[in-house]
């Protein structure tokens, strides 16, 4: 039991860090090192439950809607995160369909 409860505070800890490093996600400019390092921690937590699904399933489907929640929050927050970056690539594109645009009316009226 004692081991249960030290896994299960374990998830908990990474939960909280990982809605912690995702908020922070977009702000960041190294992306793809810090989804590198919250890969990793989610492959954590996953072992960790799977773990306590081998030990004691009464006691994990008492804290599972909690866990639940933490992973509802972090699907959301990484739905967030794909419609920022989708939108700055739309931005971009537009903005090297303008330069493109632009070179051609440049060679045109030569």
């Amino acid at each position: 039991m004692e081991d249960f409860k030290r896994k299960y505070y374990r998830i908990k800890f990474l939960l909280v860090e990982l809605v912690s490093k995702i908020d922070k996600l977009h702000e960041e400019n190294h992306f793809f090192e810090k989804i590198v390092t919250i890969k990793s921690e989610i492959a954590e937590v996953l072992a960790l439950k799977d773990d306590l699904m081998t030990e004691n399933t009464e006691e994990l489907k008492k804290i599972e809607p909690e866990l639940n929640e933490f992973a509802k929050q972090i699907r959301e927050k990484f739905d967030y995160i794909i419609e920022l970056k989708r939108n700055e690539l739309a931005e971009v594109a537009l903005h090297i369909r303008n330069l493109q645009n632009s070179g051609k009316l440049v060679n045109y009226n030569r």
